[in-house]
């Protein structure tokens, strides 16, 4: 963790955010904010949940005593819910500790979390800029969601009202821009901890998950890590996998599933019917033993169905910062993320995922190439240092001052 400095008192007096961060439960992701921290004459509030539901489980605020600026520390409604969660405790006691010049707000715009930060704010803060996230890729006018109306409602009225956003990539600042933002805009993804995610030695990754099956560790891995859930086209990946045992009887290949959700019965049962002996399924794991999983595996796999209109896909990225090769399909905003890192399928097309599975086998060095792009792609442009300077800039343009 970075040593917090004085403030260089020829900036003046910190300016005081406060930062409202629902996944800060995790240590790794408090990353990002430890480095403005430290980087910037900011005087940091952190308000974050209890506990929060990640990929279906239940983490509660990690190492809150290794924290390097005060935390308030709130229960939440609707655990898991990004879009229908909010604060039970804890709001108004972080604007009261804070005393905001600025609200960094990771949060959609039109979530009923920011539905209560807006009503405090004009309670006690009413004329402080807000900083919010916006994920949404899709027109605001028209939402998937079962409470759709309500959001597209809440769209129109809240976001205008903001002060700057963040945007996940090119299509959510299209959607902005279609709802006539007029603030600013920056697009640049929230990051990953690339001190977390590193290479690490196959063999030893191997050996330290139970993953080791033959002296010579020649066994080529596939892996999947996600929500179970259809949309996530692992029964295409099942299915492909199935047609790669059989046009490569010979070799020694693993199919290797790690997550929960609701279609996992189903997923299991597709195996056991097509008699496949080389897939097998792992629970969530904790964020600080996925580097392992990404390491032990030779390539990571993520088949999202188009329906589903991927966002980014964070685990992209978590394997191009570890060495590992990608084959990932077309889904919503994969492709901008992996550009020329990867193999890229048509999403839902087993016969496309088949080919790519079967190019990434025969072609080492394609495979290298692609690894080594991936890995500067990722930290130039996804990691949580390239995040924190672009939080940094923008509360500079924000408020008018010089932070550094």
């Amino acid at each position: 963790m970075p040593e917090i400095l004085p403030a260089d008192r020829t900036l003046g007096p910190p300016l005081r955010v406060l930062v409202i961060d629902k996944v800060s439960v995790l240590r790794s992701v408090r990353w990002r904010h430890f480095l403005v921290a430290e980087r910037a004459n900011v005087g940091i509030t952190l308000l974050a949940p209890t506990a929060w539901i990640e990929n279906d489980k239940v983490i509660r605020y990690q190492s809150p005593e290794s924290d390097p600026f005060p935390v308030v520390l709130g229960k939440v409604a609707a655990k898991g819910q990004a879009q229908r969660g909010f604060y039970l405790t804890g709001l108004i006691r972080a604007f009261r500790h804070s005393r905001p010049q600025v609200i960094l707000m990771l949060e959609e715009g039109f979530s009923f979390f920011a539905v209560q930060i807006m009503l405090v704010r004009w309670l006690l803060a009413r004329r402080v800029p807000i900083i919010f996230y916006n994920n949404h890729i899709a027109s605001f006018k028209t939402f998937a969601y079962r409470l759709g109306p309500l959001y597209s409602l809440l769209s129109r009225l809240m976001i205008p009202r903001m002060t700057a956003a963040f945007c996940i990539n090119s299509k959510a600042v299209a959607a902005l821009q279609e709802l006539g933002f007029q603030g600013p805009i920056v697009e640049q993804f929230y990051g990953v901890n690339d001190t977390l995610f590193v290479e690490i030695n196959k063999q030893e990754a191997r050996k330290k998950l139970g993953l080791s099956n033959d002296e010579n560790n020649s066994e080529v891995i596939f892996l999947f890590a996600g929500r179970l859930v259809e949309l996530k086209g692992v029964q295409d990946l099942i299915e492909a996998f199935s047609l790669l045992q059989h046009q490569r009887p010979n070799q020694a290949i693993r199919l290797l599933i790690v997550g929960r959700g609701d279609y996992e019965p189903a997923l299991r049962q597709q195996a056991e019917s097509l008699q496949l002996s080389g897939v097998a399924f792992r629970d969530v794991v904790p964020q600080e033993e996925m580097p392992y999983y990404i390491a032990a595996a030779d390539a990571m796999v993520l088949p999202s169905r188009a329906e589903i209109d991927e966002q980014f896909g964070r685990v992209n990225v978590e394997a191009m910062l570890a060495g590992t090769p990608i084959i990932a399909s077309n889904s919503g905003g994969i492709p901008e993320v992996i550009g020329d890192a990867g193999y890229i399928f048509q999403a839902g097309d087993v016969d496309d995922l088949l080919e790519k599975m079967l190019h990434f086998l025969d072609d080492p060095n394609t495979r290298q190439e692609q690894c080594q792009r991936g890995k500067l792609r990722a930290k130039h442009r996804f990691s949580m240092d390239t995040f924190a300077d672009a939080i940094i800039r923008m509360l500079e343009q924000v408020t008018g001052r010089g932070l550094r």
